[in-house]
């Protein structure tokens, strides 16, 4: 099983669709709000991956990794 490629890396298309949602956050500016999310290392790659991105992503909020305790505590109460 290959890895997946970097977000803007590898072939054209990565860099396509974040141009494209580059003109859509710059054309609608006043009507949509876009969310990504994203490990951090993946999250800083994508938004290198246009100069225009940092700019119309200013906000970060970073949350804190479930200890191992609350994970059995979310799958018991699923379970």
């Amino acid at each position: 099983m290959s890895s997946p490629q970097p977000i803007g890396g590898g072939g054209d298309s990565g860099q396509e669709a974040i141009a494209t949602l580059v003109k859509l956050m710059e054309d609608h500016r006043e009507d949509i709000v876009v969310i990504a999310a994203g490990y951090p290392g993946d999250m800083q790659r994508f938004v290198a991956a246009n100069p225009g991105l940092a700019s119309r992503f200013t906000r970060t909020l970073m949350f804190q990794d479930y200890l191992a305790a609350e994970l059995v505590a979310i799958v018991e109460h699923l379970a």
